[in-house]
């Protein structure tokens, strides 16, 4: 599971790098980037798409190519980097701080992730509130 994680890793970062994209001000790293869209898929998925589109989804011994592909097509590679995810700090903050937003719970891949959620969503709030303060000093 590992390699393929790192395999897939690689295939984020070179596409992001040559669209200068980023992955140093919301969530640290392409690692980071990479884990919380993998995360985010499942939800993504039940969110934009049908019981019906179920057989899209890669079996255990799929490329690494089509997993790639399919996560592109349900959650985007580039959400999560800098430029993704900064436009909708002000939602974000205001999500986390009023409205609430989804916490989904990943009790089966205990011992799979490298970073605790949340962390992500914590990580993600301080550096919106941070963007907000910025936002507003900079008015």
């Amino acid at each position: 599971m590992e390699a393929q994680g790192d395999r897939i890793t690689a295939f984020v970062e070179k596409p992001a790098a040559k669209e200068g994209r980023t992955f140093t001000q919301v969530l640290g790293n392409v690692d980071r980037a990479f884990e919380m869209t993998v995360l985010d898929t499942e939800w993504a998925f039940w969110q934009y798409f049908k019981k019906a589109d179920c057989p899209s989804v890669p079996g255990k011994n799929a490329s690494t190519q089509t997993i790639y592909n399919f996560i592109d097509n349900v959650t985007d590679w580039n959400f999560y980097t800098d430029q993704g995810v900064l436009p909708f700090a002000p939602y974000y903050y205001q999500a986390s701080t009023q409205l609430g937003w989804p916490a989904p719970k990943f009790d089966y891949l205990r011992g799979l992730t490298r970073y605790s959620t949340s962390a992500f969503y914590a990580l993600k709030l301080t550096v919106l509130c941070n963007r907000r303060s910025q936002m507003k000093r900079n008015t």
